[in-house]
C-alpha cells in the first residue's frame, strides 16, 4: 500500500468513526462530493490544508493520523517540526551515502539549498519563531475560521511582529496582496490601521475606522473591492474579536467611503 492509499484509507475511516458523511465534509470545506470521494479512494491527493481542516473537523489528533499513515515527525533546531514521508526518507538515506562533498553538494544545488563544506554559505541571520494564524485572513469576503492551531513562522529576530496572517484575496491592494503573509502586532487599532479583526467567524484585514458613534466601518483599500466592506453597528449583535493590526511602515490615508 503506497503512502497516499494510506493517508486515503486513514481518512475515510477518521471520517466514519466522527459520525460524518462525504457530504457533511464537502460542505464543510466547500468542495464537491466528488473531491471527497476522491480523497478517500487515493484516485487524487489531498493538499495539506484540507487535510489538516479535515482532521479538525473530525476531532483526529494531526499527529496520531500521520504516524498511522508511516510519516516520521521532524524536529528543526529553531523548535517547529516536518513531517517525513517514506520517499523522504529513502532519498535522505541515498544523500547520507554519497561518497563525496562534491556529490552530495550537487544535490543540494538541484534542490535549491546552500552548499556545505568549502564554499558554504554564511551562518544563518538569528531569528525566532511567531504564531501563523491556521486560516487565511480574506481581503475580500471573509473566511470561515475553522479553528485551526497557530503554525510556526521564522521571523527575524529583531522583528516586532506578535503573529502573522496569509492574506487572500485583492480587496487590500496595493498595500497587501492574495498570498501575502501579513506581519502584525498584538495592538489595538486607532483610526486607520489595517486591523486583523474576526467577524462573526470570519477573518478579515481591512482598514479599521471607527465614529463617535460606537459604529465601526471596516474598509478595504482597493475601492474597486467595495462589496468587501463590512459595517458594524453598535446597536447590532455581531460577534467581533480584534486580533491587532498589521505592522506597516507608515498608515494607509483613510478611505473615501
Amino acid at each position: 500500500m503506497t503512502q497516499q492509499e494510506k493517508i486515503a484509507q486513514r481518512l475515510a475511516e477518521a471520517r466514519e468513526a466522527a459520525g460524518k458523511t462525504q457530504a457533511d465534509a464537502a460542505k464543510y470545506l466547500g468542495v464537491t462530493y466528488q473531491a471527497i470521494s476522491n480523497w478517500e479512494r487515493a484516485y487524487s491527493k489531498i493538499d495539506s490544508v484540507s487535510l489538516l481542516k479535515l482532521l479538525s473537523f473530525y476531532d483526529v489528533n494531526v499527529y496520531d493520523f500521520m504516524e498511522s499513515c508511516d510519516f516520521v515527525v521532524m524536529n528543526r533546531s529553531d523548535g517547529s517540526d516536518y513531517w517525513l514521508s517514506e520517499d523522504a526518507r529513502e532519498v535522505a538515506d541515498a544523500y547520507s551515502l554519497l561518497p563525496s562533498l562534491s556529490e552530495k553538494n550537487m544535490v543540494r544545488k538541484a534542490l535549491g539549498l546552500p552548499p556545505v563544506g568549502e564554499g558554504a554559505a554564511p551562518a544563518p541571520v538569528p531569528s525566532r519563531i511567531i504564531p501563523l494564524l491556521g486560516t487565511s485572513a480574506a481581503a475580500g469576503p471573509g473566511e470561515f475560521d475553522t479553528g485551526l492551531p497557530w503554525l510556526n513562522y521564522d521571523v527575524p529576530a529583531d522583528s516586532r511582529a506578535d503573529f502573522a496572517v496569509k492574506i487572500s484575496g485583492d480587496s487590500m491592494e496595493p498595500v497587501l496582496h492574495d498570498g501575502d503573509v501579513a506581519l502584525c502586532r498584538e495592538k489595538g487599532p486607532e483610526p486607520g490601521d489595517v486591523a486583523v479583526v474576526m467577524v462573526n467567524g470570519s477573518l478579515v484585514v481591512k482598514q479599521f475606522i471607527p465614529d463617535c458613534y460606537g459604529n465601526i466601518y471596516l474598509r478595504s483599500l482597493n475601492r474597486g473591492r467595495k462589496d468587501a466592506d463590512i459595517d458594524i453597528m453598535a446597536d447590532g449583535n455581531n460577534t467581533v474579536a480584534v486580533y491587532g493590526i498589521v505592522d506597516l511602515k507608515r498608515r494607509p490615508p483613510l478611505v473615501d467611503q
